[in-house]
């Protein structure tokens, strides 16, 4: 393996994120603590759902006179909350949030409407967390920042260890729909429990050891799969018609994000599916074999990559480009950060990358660097497919005491070249439609890179 991320200026851009996170966290205790002496939360329980509308109503269209939204959640009669809490949360996204936040009484406003129309008749209003999660979640959704959200503790630790590419589990992919509550097995993992077990992409998982997925939740759901390496679990699925019982031993699961292959014209192909924590170590690997396979051009495909971490995507680029090129920057309240490459490996071999719509966030990231880098003169690239999502904006995330986490919108982040593309895209260089005989987007890419191959060898 060669060196690819054991530098230097990884790691002080590691610690840079890790010491502003840590900054976030001890906000978030800071004001907790401070808003808990005050007592503030323990009044008795809610009004009715009309007299909660009707106080909203009287002070519709006027001024903020309270300083937190949390103020006039009691003011119209939502009791019972934890308002301290509530309160840390309006803190951080008045603190972090590169967005203009709004007067505090449109955003109460428009919290207590989400709340009396998703949550109201359907939380326990006399459970003080359960009632305050749902409070929180209509702020986060009030604030306009789409891609904020708050998790609870057991939510978080389901997205962490997703994010973390190891886990205990059963070893199957989830398409789970809010409309109909319903969970559909995608695809079974290679040699994974559930394979051996007998779950099959399309089944729908009804319970988990007897618990029904409508009784306990999604979170809760994921939560009973997983476990400690040798246990067992029973997964009812449906299949058809047919109600099945399947028992499966748990093991430990590394998820794979980087898979590739070469063909006999020495042309490598290497899809990136997500950038997660052990992302760079698979990928790395993986250009390590293609080059001493010889590889002649690699095409890289990130159609339907949604992203992942920042981290993740510089370690991946550091591994293509040489020392010192600028790979990107991010520019938040309090200034800009920029990466440069620092690893000692990079490839002179042509490439071309293809995308699509749902490439975003980190994915956009590399597909845009490596359009800069065609421009730049860097690396011989081309792009193919359509236009990607359009998320160039970052976020990060603070704690709670109760291990509940916010997470919001807090940076732009741009490519070398330094222009942001959020709202807008990345655009290709070729524009390749998905077919439904074949893969026209992928024949494209192996056009384009075997011209550019054919270009280099003159």
């Amino acid at each position: 393996m060669k060196d690819y991320q054991g530098t230097s200026a990884i790691k002080r851009a590691r610690i840079a994120v890790i010491i502003a996170a840590a900054f976030l966290v001890i906000a978030l205790v800071v004001f907790a603590i401070a808003y808990s002496l005050s007592g503030v939360g323990n009044e008795p329980q809610s009004l009715t759902k009309e007299d909660i509308a009707a106080k909203i109503d009287s002070v519709r269209g006027g001024e903020s006179e309270h300083n937190y939204a949390a103020t006039y959640l009691l003011d119209f009669g939502i009791r019972g909350f934890d308002a301290s809490k509530f309160k840390t949360a309006e803190s951080f996204f008045h603190g972090y949030s590169i967005y203009e936040i709004k007067p505090t009484l449109e955003l109460a406003i428009e919290t207590a409407e989400l709340f009396l129309e998703f949550y109201y008749d359907t939380v326990d209003l006399a459970d003080k967390t359960e009632l305050t999660d749902a409070l929180i979640t209509c702020y986060v959704e009030a604030t306009g920042d789409k891609y904020a959200v708050y998790r609870t503790r057991e939510e978080y630790e389901n997205y962490n260890a997703d994010m973390s590419g190891s886990f205990v589990g059963i070893g199957v992919y989830v398409r789970y729909s809010k409309d109909d509550g319903t969970l559909q097995v995608t695809s079974v993992m290679e040699e994974s429990a559930a394979l051996e077990a007998g779950i099959l992409a399309g089944d729908y998982l009804i319970a988990v050891d007897g618990k029904r997925l409508e009784d306990i939740g999604y979170e809760s759901f994921i939560s009973s799969i997983r476990g400690e390496v040798g246990t067992s679990v029973t997964v009812t699925v449906l299949r058809g018609d047919v109600h099945l019982e399947l028992t499966a031993t748990r093991k430990q699961i590394t998820t794979k994000t980087v898979s590739y292959s070469i063909d006999e014209e020495k042309i490598g192909y290497l899809q990136l599916t997500g950038f997660k924590e052990n992302t760079a170590e698979q990928f790395c690997e993986a250009i390590d074999a293609l080059e001493a396979s010889g590889a002649v051009g690699i095409v890289f495909d990130l159609r339907d990559n949604p992203g992942g971490y920042l981290t993740s995507v510089i370690e991946v680029i550091d591994y293509l480009v040489p020392k010192g090129t600028r790979i990107a920057s991010y520019t938040s309240v309090s200034g800009e950060t920029v990466y440069t490459a620092q690893s000692n490996h990079c490839i002179s071999v042509p490439i071309t990358v293809v995308f699509n719509e749902n490439t975003a966030s980190a994915g956009e990231l590399f597909s845009a660097a490596m359009r800069d880098y065609s421009e730049l003169g860097v690396l011989e690239c081309r792009t193919v497919g359509k236009n990607t999502y359009s998320k160039g904006v970052m976020q990060n995330t603070g704690t709670f005491a109760d291990g509940s986490t916010l997470t919001l919108t807090i940076a732009y982040y741009n490519p070398p070249c330094n222009i942001n593309y959020d709202g807008i895209g990345v655009a290709p260089d070729v524009v390749a439609e998905w077919g439904a005989d074949g893969d026209p987007q992928l024949a494209a890419a192996y056009e384009e890179i075997k011209s550019l191959i054919n270009k280099q060898s003159k």
